[in-house]
Order: structure tokens, then sequence, then C-alpha cells
């Protein structure tokens, strides 16, 4: 049984279709894929599922849907979806899932892209194939699905700088450049990126054409997030301006570039501290975004932002959407660990949760105020204005960073 979600959801035995109908019943095997082998709750199949409009019948209209997907899967010849404490799980075999090849053949990309680019490039070249499409197309509009497909996302995009790399290592610089205008424009804020396109520009002899670019994503930079370009993107146009001699010369890169350590910050602006200290011990970059109240001082937040982490980029606005704004801003600052302040209460709030189980990168949440600051930033709750980091609802307003 093979199962696919980087593209429309689909379930396949020995190469033939197996029909899996009905909105909700794909939204279910939706939400065991994503949690494929482990056991997912009733109680979290069930909010996840309905909602607040949860069915009269309760939970035996959750035992009737796992019942008709337990038939289908059936049809394979292995009883895959089994029953097991507080809930369900789906056991899929190894090679069984998409998502699960697209995983390893990255990671080995990612390993031997500075020793052998060639054989970088063959498994990008195989995990990037495992894509159809915008993942979970199908089920995009269930609520669980939206934070998991920006990650799903962020994957695709990392594998596809990953393989740029690599083409560039073996001189492929010409054949790169099309392709590198159209991936920032589909991605515009991606750094990497731009600083990929401005590399083969100038390489191909097209110097004005390289700084062009720059000045393009600076211009983006700038107007839709409100933030000048990072330290990478500055040094490659500086290298161009002074026409470095290494940046022609083909090989793999010797390190990935820092990533940036996120903080961001709605109930205490102590996570901006604790980003700006670990930047600054691990030669990453620092930002910190603060989520306001509708209505709510842009301005003063972002002050005291600065004030809190000095060597950090600041931004704020506001939003409706708190964990899937966090979601969307550690995927596109490809951070390597986004902090949060913890919850007040022992148990984990249902945005915390939401957060953690769908940002691409590592979290860390501090507890107590250990780092104080001048004032704690105001918690979200609707969006009427933006201002620092590009939100997901309306524009609004802007601060300088």
């Amino acid at each position: 049984m093979d199962f696919r979600i980087l593209g429309p959801l689909e379930v396949s035995h020995d190469g033939r279709a197996v029909p899996v109908t009905g909105a909700r019943q794909r939204e279910l095997l939706a939400l065991l894929l994503l949690d494929a082998g482990r056991v997912v709750s009733s109680d979290r199949l069930m909010e996840e599922l309905w909602g607040a409009k949860q069915p009269a019948a309760g939970s035996t209209a959750l035992r009737v849907r796992v019942s008709q997907l337990r038939k289908v899967l059936k049809s394979g010849g292995d009883d895959m979806l089994v029953t097991r404490p507080p809930g369900y799980a789906l056991l899929v075999p190894r090679d069984g899932l998409d998502l699960w090849r697209f995983e390893r053949a990255l990671e080995v990309g990612e390993r031997a892209l500075r020793a052998d680019p060639q054989r970088a490039l063959d498994a990008l070249t195989q995990a990037l194939a495992e894509w159809r499409g915008a993942p979970l197309v199908d089920v995009a509009h269930a609520p669980f699905a939206q934070a998991v497909i920006v990650r799903l996302e962020e994957l695709r995009a990392s594998a596809l700088e990953l393989r740029i790399e690599a083409e560039l290592a073996l001189g492929r610089h010409t054949t790169l450049i099309g392709e590198r205008y159209a991936l920032t424009s589909e991605h515009p804020l991606r750094e990497r990126l731009s600083a990929q396109l401005m590399t083969a520009l100038y390489r191909d002899g097209r110097q004005a054409d390289a700084l062009a670019a720059y000045r393009a994503a600076r211009e983006r930079l700038v107007e839709e997030i409100g933030i000048e370009p990072g330290p990478e993107l500055k040094s490659l146009e500086a290298r161009i301006l002074a026409q470095d001699p290494d940046l022609v010369t083909q090989h793999a890169p010797t390190s990935r570039p820092a990533r940036t350590v996120l903080a961001v910050c709605t109930d205490s602006s102590a996570p901006a501290a604790m980003a700006d200290r670990l930047a600054a011990t691990s030669d990453g970059e620092a930002v910190a975004v603060g989520l306001v109240r509708a209505g709510g001082d842009l301005t003063g937040t972002t002050a005291q932002l600065r004030a809190t982490a000095p060597s950090a980029r600041v931004a704020a606005f506001t939003t409706d959407d708190p964990a899937g704004e966090t979601v969307r801003l550690a995927a596109e600052q490809d951070a390597a660990i986004l902090l949060l302040a913890a919850p007040a209460t022992p148990e984990i709030d249902e945005r915390t949760a939401a957060i953690l189980r769908a940002a691409a990168c590592d979290v860390a949440m501090l507890a107590g105020d250990h780092f104080p600051a001048p004032a704690p930033c105001s918690c979200p709750s609707q969006a009427t204005a933006t201002t620092g980091l590009r939100p997901s609802s309306a524009p609004g307003s802007a601060t300088a960073p």
C-alpha cells in the first residue's frame, strides 16, 4: 500500500488506485497519515474533523468513519488502521509514504552537498520527484491542514535551494537563471534564492543583472516586511561590486549560511532577549517579532523589541491567527530555532500545541521571565493592521525596521 500527500491525497496498491471517497473520510486519512505510525487520540480526531460543530452522534460518528476507512484500506490485504487507546494508528510501511521518501532523500542530498555535489544533485532530484503539486491540496480547506501545508512547502523550498546549490557547484549556472527568476517570484522573501540568482547571473558574466537582482530583493523585503536584507545577501552584493574572483570558482559552499534564531513575542519579550543571546553565540541572525492586539501600539512594540534585542531585526503586526502566523514566520525566515514564551499554566494551550505540531524547525519555550524587558507585548486578537513581517491578512501601515 502506498500513500501520497505531496500533492492530491492518493492511495494505491500494486499500482492500482484505492478510492477514498467523501471529504470527511479523506480528512481522517490525512490526519492519520500526518502522524503515521503514532496513535492519534479520538478526542483530537473529533476536534480536528468537526471543531465546534460536533455531530449529534458524538464519538459514534468517528467510529463509523474509522470503520469505513478501515474497510477501504483492507483492500490491500493488511489491517493497517488499528485501534490503540486512546485512539487509532495507521501503520504505514517504511517506504509507503511519499513524505518519508522525500525526507530521506533530502537528508542524503544535504549531507553529500559539500563532498559530492553530483551525488547530492541526484538525491535532491529524487526527493523533489515525489512532489506532484501543492501538498494535501484536496483537503487544504480543513483547519488542521493549513499550518501543515506551510511546513511542507517550506521543506520543498529548502530542497529546491539545496538542489540549486549542487548545480551551481557543478558549473550549471547558465541553465539555472530562468528557473531562479521564477522561484524568486514564487518565494519573494527567501533571501537564499535571491543569493543563488545573483550568483548564477554573475558567473554568467551579467554583473549588472546580478546587482539589479539584489536591488529587487531588497525592495521586496523593505516594502513587504519592513526589514533590510540579511548579512549573507549584503555580503554577496559587496563581493559582486568588488568583482571577487572567488565568486566564479565552481565549488560547493564550504558551509551553509547561518540560519535565523526567531523570537515571536506575545505575552512576554523574554524570547527576543534570548534570541539576541543565542544568535551572538552561534554566529546566527536574530529576528524578533511582536504580535499585538488590533489597534495596539505597533511603533512602541517595535521600539521595545529593539531595546530588548539590540542586535536583532525586529518587526510587529496584528493577526487573528497567531499560531498560523508563527508557523509561517518560522518558514519564511528559515528559522533554525523558534523561541516562544511558555504558557502561564502547566498545560500546553491550543495555540502552542498547533505551533509544536506544524513548525518545521526546533521550538523552545522559555518558562518564567528570566530576561525582563521594559514592558510585555500585547496578545494578538483581531487583524486590522500590519507592520514588520508580512501577515496573511490585509495589509496596513508599517514601521521602520
